[in-house]
């Protein structure tokens, strides 16, 4: 095990991974910029107050708001965007340890990361609700998303080798 993680850990700094890492990361801050610029413009369009003293307090707590609220979001966003380009890693990977499994269509692949988004924004809706609780909030956070990246780690790697049916077979028993 150590050494699997060894050998991962050296191909995180090899181009292929470094590129998808990049567009990832791009990808999902542009689409958080996005929604934080929406969501500001659709709460400072809806609240209107006679006050210059309420509206400046108000913009402080909506900015604040919009921050630890998409922080929470961010996880889903990265795993669904990442979701795109990891059966190209997994790929990359089977290549140098000479496994050949099968790519996943584009079709499974994107319905899969969009499934597993939703049920990222869902868990993390969840331990955004626990955000108040000091020291389980982070808690929840952290296991919460690892169980999820574990599982949709454990379903790519899978697929590329077994159906869907034995997948959730194997995810279940293995539980």
């Amino acid at each position: 095990m150590f050494q699997s993680a060894q050998a991962a850990f050296a191909q995180i700094f090899t181009p292929p991974f470094r590129a998808v890492l990049l567009k990832s990361l791009g990808l999902t801050f542009i689409l958080l910029a996005l929604m934080w610029a929406g969501l500001d413009k659709a709460i400072v369009d809806y609240i209107a107050v006679p006050y210059p003293w309420l509206a400046s307090i108000l913009s402080f707590l909506t900015g604040l708001g919009l921050m630890i609220g998409l922080a929470f979001f961010i996880a889903p966003i990265s795993s669904l965007v990442a979701g795109f380009y990891l059966d190209d890693l997994a790929g990359e990977v089977e290549t140098e340890i000479n496994i050949q499994g099968r790519p996943l269509p584009a079709g499974q692949a994107m319905w899969l990361a969009s499934k597993f988004a939703f049920v990222s924004l869902l868990v993390n809706a969840f331990a955004l609700a626990v955000f108040l609780l000091p020291g389980v909030n982070f808690l929840v956070f952290f296991l919460a998303n690892a169980y999820l990246l574990g599982r949709e780690y454990f379903e790519l790697a899978s697929l590329r080798f077994r159906s869907l049916a034995e997948t959730h077979e194997l995810r279940r028993r293995h539980r």
